[in-house]
């Protein structure tokens, strides 16, 4: 059986305080280091206290590619199953531990897991298929743990950021018009949350941190003078509000293509992409898979629908082979 997946390309880069530096070795070179301890001894904990983890739990190179499958699973968690009572044709729910799985050895590890998400590394570059609650975000998290807490690979104070690529087509635009406006998290028929900033106003950003963190805290405190310094979290939780985020850049402000694009790249990476929109100066406005890199492809699945492994490892591979040569990103 043949189904289509979503697939997404990210740039391996470094970043020391949210501004971009230099990995010391290739991503690719690194989670080989890193990869080279047995699974269940670099499994990491998402939140403390609980049985939550995350793990890169199969790996293996093709046609000079680290190819990984990563998943997120609460061990020894139940899994709830729906029933029916065959007398009365009324459905209940029933649970099922995964040590209750038929045909399962004593011995054997089992736990349930509800969707894995393919990688490809070629050195820095990056493609991702990713799955239901699994994305780049988690993935970048996970390395992160994995190379500068768990292996040392990176210094305390390094990351790795899988950012975005823009399109070489937008890329020409956004040098030709400029950049006018960003908007996050808005979508049609989604109440705004509009905060009356004054006009004028300057939004100061520390060296410490990005674009989008300094806008943050610079709403998080416009909230709190207008709610009497109730947390902004606790407000919106209450109100049952979509929040947006907007940026405007000023005519005067000297604020270039090409760092916008390098403050976005990072600033921005994790950030639906159909959620995103970039305003330009002539009017025209950018979102979707024109701030973003990313595709579909055909994969075949085997019996019990998982994809054939070397079939969606060539797949992602022919992929990003055709996005190089399109979009220059270098060579594979």
């Amino acid at each position: 059986m043949i189904e289509k997946k979503q697939i997404c390309y990210r740039e391996a880069i470094g970043s020391r305080s949210n501004s971009a530096s230099t990995l010391p070795f290739s991503l690719q070179i690194m989670l080989e280091e890193a990869l080279s301890e047995e699974p269940s001894k670099r499994k990491q904990t998402v939140k403390k206290g609980r049985n939550n983890v995350r793990l890169i739990f199969s790996h293996q190179k093709y046609k000079n590619c680290l190819c990984g499958r990563f998943v997120q699973f609460n061990e020894g968690a139940p899994q709830p199953i729906l029933t029916i009572d065959e007398s009365t044709h009324q459905y209940a729910i029933a649970t099922i531990k995964p040590n209750g799985v038929p045909s399962i050895n004593e011995t054997d590890y089992v736990e349930f897991i509800r969707s894995i998400l393919y990688f490809v590394v070629k050195d820095n570059h990056v493609v991702i298929v990713s799955a239901q609650n699994l994305s780049s975000k988690q993935l970048e998290n996970h390395i992160n743990w994995l190379l500068r807490e768990h292996t040392h690979i990176l210094d305390s104070d390094e990351f790795m950021v899988l950012a975005k690529r823009t399109p070489q087509s937008t890329e020409a635009l956004f040098r030709m018009q400029g950049v006018k406006k960003v908007a996050i998290g808005i979508n049609l028929g989604s109440q705004q949350l509009d905060l009356d900033f004054e006009r004028g106003s300057d939004l100061k950003i520390r060296a410490a941190e990005s674009i989008v963190d300094a806008t943050i805290n610079a709403i998080k405190n416009r909230f709190a003078e207008i709610f009497d310094s109730k947390s902004l979290e606790e407000q919106i939780s209450r109100s049952n509000l979509r929040g947006g985020l907007s940026m405007f850049l000023e005519k005067s402000m000297t604020f270039s293509g090409a760092k916008f694009l390098e403050a976005s790249a990072i600033s921005f990476r994790n950030f639906d992409s159909e959620e995103t929109q970039v305003f330009l100066s002539d009017g025209s406005i950018l979102q979707g898979d024109k701030l973003d890199v990313r595709g579909e492809i055909e994969v075949d699945e085997d019996s019990s629908g998982l994809p054939i492994l070397n079939h969606i490892w060539e797949a992602m591979l022919q992929w990003l082979s055709a996005k190089v040569d399109k979009e220059g990103i270098g060579s594979v």
